[in-house]
């Protein structure tokens, strides 16, 4: 299961960790990145020990959970860009970018 989960959306993973190793998205950088898949990794050696994975499941794993993660972090971020673009758009013409900031708090 974990295998064809692992595979099917761990590809998609592959775009955005790349983007952000080019500095494309400057919030979650490759350090960030890197500290979660530790982190998964790490979880994932638990589990292993515990015996709910076999250690070849634990990639498959990894890929689907930091795929989740970017999809939630991608919504997240664009929810709010989506926000300031409304607020941006309300306000009256010539307001500067510290008024929108402002007004976004």
């Amino acid at each position: 299961m974990w295998k064809k989960l692992g595979r099917i959306v761990s590809a998609p993973v592959r775009v955005p960790v790349n983007l952000a190793k080019k500095g494309v998205d400057k919030v979650m950088d490759a350090a960030t990145l890197g500290i979660i898949r530790h982190v998964l990794t790490a979880l994932g050696g638990y589990l292993v020990a515990r015996g709910y994975l076999s250690e070849s499941d634990v990639p498959e794993a990894v890929g689907a959970a930091i795929t989740v993660g970017v999809m939630v972090w991608s919504y997240l971020k664009n929810r709010r860009a989506k926000a300031a673009i409304q607020v941006a758009l309300a306000m009256p013409q010539g307001s500067s970018e510290a008024d929108l900031k402002a007004a976004m708090k």
